[in-house]
């Protein structure tokens, strides 16, 4: 059986979940930038770099609009309507960004684990 690859998104979610609420990789962005180049060679090293920056401030700009209202944000995640949450909190999102990424895939799992994380467990 063939291990199954990680998506560009998912990889980037995972190191940047593990890089923040972990302190993975010596809570070093650098670190967690040459893995997701070594898994994705074809970006580039300032790429990978701003690429962990750019999502690392998501997951915390995320994370403390969750924790300023735990309830609201709740409410839509049982509707299962995260997307529309980040909307109205004011994440604009595409379905690609400019490094190729699904911004809207990546934001609205980052979302789902944050309110398992920090409101429901």
């Amino acid at each position: 059986m063939t291990p199954r690859t990680q998506s560009k998104e998912d990889k980037v979610f995972s190191l940047v979940r593990n890089l923040k609420e972990y302190g993975y990789y010596k809570k070093d962005t650098d670190a967690a930038s040459k893995l997701l180049r070594k898994a994705f060679p074809a970006f580039s090293i300032p790429e990978a770099l701003e690429i962990i920056d750019c999502y690392s401030s998501v997951y915390e700009a995320l994370s403390n609009r969750i924790k300023d209202n735990p309830i609201e944000v709740l409410a839509y995640y049982n509707r299962n309507d995260l997307e529309a949450w980040l909307d109205n909190k004011g994440f604009i999102l595409t379905d690609k960004d400019k490094f190729g990424l699904n911004e809207k895939k990546l934001t609205a799992s980052m979302a789902g684990f944050l309110v398992d994380w920090l409101v429901i467990r």
